[in-house]
């Protein structure tokens, strides 16, 4: 019999949460009120109170980076957090990184890796057969440092983008751009919530991106550590691991010094003109048509939300 599970969660992370349903149904009885006799879990770090709050056999969460939700950076926020675990939670769920350092002195942590909609994305998989353009991909906040990997990228004179474009600093919102904000801030977020949530300012639409991903070779991501309250990245950018499902190969920097968990993912220097070289190294020592494949390959596989979900069941399961 399935375990019954009400999830709490708030209309950011929908979007997050929107490939995983499928296999949440699959694993769970999922249920709209929480109650004695159901698991509640608290999908993103704004919900944790509001979950903590309600009825329920046993409770759960998933932490991850979030805006204002920052414990690695902001200690105050790491002892509360800290306290609704031991008081209210049975099992918290984060991802390799950050969140998992940050509050790694708590004996109820279990660690999975990050979920990409795989089965969307791998249908516009392409195997490269060079490492002859580049991409950076990512929103443009503060933790990001897009201006380093747009520097290593001008460093190798390899053709590359920076997607979606930085908006230059005497470059105004048009009025065209406002109504089309609003539109899907309050009239398409109404009806379809998850998609209309990266077509905000500073984001493309999701199929935009992924077609983005598959126009470039390599994908690099090459950040220093930006301490910062209200902003964390994690170990990984789902924009990451999404292009290396197209099979792009990726160049990354291991940012807050915690180890290269994928095989295929090269781990580069934090300054540019070395990471540069390093990238041409690399592209000139494999083959790039037997390593997109395996990129792909890996990523798919250790990313994808069945395993991710099924995971979590078992945890659960393990605590009733």
């Amino acid at each position: 019999m399935k375990t019954k599970l009400k999830i709490f969660v708030s209309k950011a992370p929908l979007y997050f949460l929107k490939w995983e349903l499928p296999y949440f149904e699959k694993e769970f009885k999922l249920v709209d009120e929480p109650g004695e006799d159901t698991v509640s879990l608290a999908f993103g770090p704004d919900v944790l109170e509001e979950c903590a709050s309600s009825p329920a056999l046993k409770r759960a969460a998933f932490l991850f980076p979030f805006y204002n939700y920052n414990p690695y950076h902001d200690l105050s926020y790491r002892e509360k957090v800290l306290a609704l675990i031991e008081n209210f939670y049975d099992a918290v769920f984060v991802n390799p990184g950050p969140i998992n350092q940050a509050l790694s002195t708590c004996g109820k942590l279990f660690s999975h890796p990050f979920s990409v909609d795989v089965d969307k994305i791998r249908k516009m998989k392409r195997v490269r057969k060079t490492v002859g353009s580049l991409i950076h991909v990512s929103a443009d906040s503060p933790q990001k440092d897009w201006e380093r990997s747009q520097k290593v990228m001008q460093l190798t004179g390899l053709p590359y983008e920076i997607f979606p474009p930085r908006r230059q600093p005497d470059q105004k919102v048009t009025f065209k751009e406002r109504v089309l904000w609003r539109y899907n801030k309050y009239i398409v977020k109404a009806l379809k919530p998850a998609e209309a949530l990266r077509k905000t300012l500073g984001y493309a639409d999701h199929l935009t991106t992924i077609k983005k991903y598959v126009e470039y070779d390599g994908f690099v991501h090459i950040a220093a550590k930006k301490p910062d309250k209200l902003h964390l990245d994690g170990k990984y950018t789902a924009a990451l691991l999404e292009a290396g499902v197209t099979g792009a190969i990726i160049f990354w920097h291991d940012t807050f010094g915690l180890g290269n968990d994928f095989e295929t993912i090269f781990a580069l220097s934090k300054e540019p003109q070395t990471a540069a070289r390093e990238i041409l190294e690399i592209k000139d020592r494999i083959v790039a048509e037997k390593h997109s494949a395996r990129t792909s390959e890996e990523i798919s596989e250790r990313c994808h939300p069945q395993k991710i979900v099924r995971f979590r069941r078992r945890v659960i399961e393990s605590i009733l």
